[in-house]
């Protein structure tokens, strides 16, 4: 069982997401990086915690986790609470429902958005297979 968001949970998640060929496909033509934001963690005093996938063509080559912004050149950025986050993970929330409604806030690009709208989907139905233990469970 991994905890989220760590830097192991996030290292068990971007090998999972590689193993895949649904991934890889999805992601054919992306050249770049991608931030995730996970704010409002359940912790008092915790800093949000801020994941940045660097990759292209459906294969993430390295990730980097840190409590502060990693900078700009990011193609894509989302961020949400950790509430939303966990919903995502245990799939009770869908990303594109999530960013629709505004429960995720996208930032960067929307054409690359839409074009690798199935890669998030793919990225986030595998985050719910991990077996994952969330800080305030």
């Amino acid at each position: 069982m991994v905890v989220f968001p760590t830097e192991e949970w996030v290292g068990a998640w971007v090998a999972l997401v590689n193993s895949s060929p649904d991934f890889r496909s999805a992601g054919v033509g992306w050249v770049g990086s991608a931030c995730l934001i996970v704010t409002n963690p359940p912790v008092p005093g915790d800093a949000p915690f801020y994941l940045r996938l660097t990759g292209q063509d459906g294969h993430w080559s390295d990730f980097r986790v840190a409590r502060q912004p990693h900078g700009s050149g990011d193609r894509l950025t989302l961020a949400a609470p950790y509430d939303v986050w966990r919903k995502v993970i245990r799939q009770e929330l869908g990303p594109l429902r999530g960013i629709v409604q505004g429960d995720l806030r996208v930032k960067g690009h929307l054409p690359d958005l839409l074009k690798y709208r199935a890669s998030v989907v793919v990225m986030c139905e595998l985050a719910g297979r991990l077996d994952t233990r969330f800080l305030d469970d």
